[in-house]
């Protein structure tokens, strides 16, 4: 394999990689939105069932 081969062929594995990271970092900037949303509606529903039984109280 001649030095322009090799030289193409490391851009281009280089160029997957910088690809596939892409994908990794929209995946879990994707999966920490939707698991900071379902924590905060589980918080609230948590909190929300609490203060109903707590005003039961009074």
């Amino acid at each position: 394999m001649g030095y322009m081969q090799a030289f193409v062929k490391e851009g281009a594995n280089k160029q997957v990689i910088s690809s596939q990271a892409d994908s990794l970092i929209k995946i879990s900037r994707i999966w920490a939105d939707f698991s900071r949303k379902h924590i905060e509606s589980a918080y609230l529903g948590y909190f929300s069932t609490i203060s109903g039984v707590i005003s039961g109280f009074y």
